[in-house]
């Protein structure tokens, strides 16, 4: 990585260019890389399976278990 000591020319002789491509060089070395953030799996479930069976008719659950007994 480049220093002050590195410059070959003092920063108040250097053309606009030329301070924009070191500006640039030196923000480029500073950038640090976005973490990528993982998506949280919530292992713990509210709901459970009686709450969702008992807002089935009777021949919802008969169709369910004929199902389950299938697999």
């Amino acid at each position: 990585m480049a220093t002050i000591d590195d410059l070959a020319i003092s920063v108040s002789e250097m053309s606009d260019d030329a301070l924009f491509e070191l500006i640039r060089n030196i923000r480029r070395y500073r950038r640090t890389p976005i973490e990528k953030k993982t998506k949280k799996v919530n292992k713990t479930s509210s709901l459970s399976v009686d709450s969702l069976v008992s807002k089935l008719s009777p021949t919802d659950v008969e169709d369910l278990i004929k199902l389950l007994e299938r697999s």
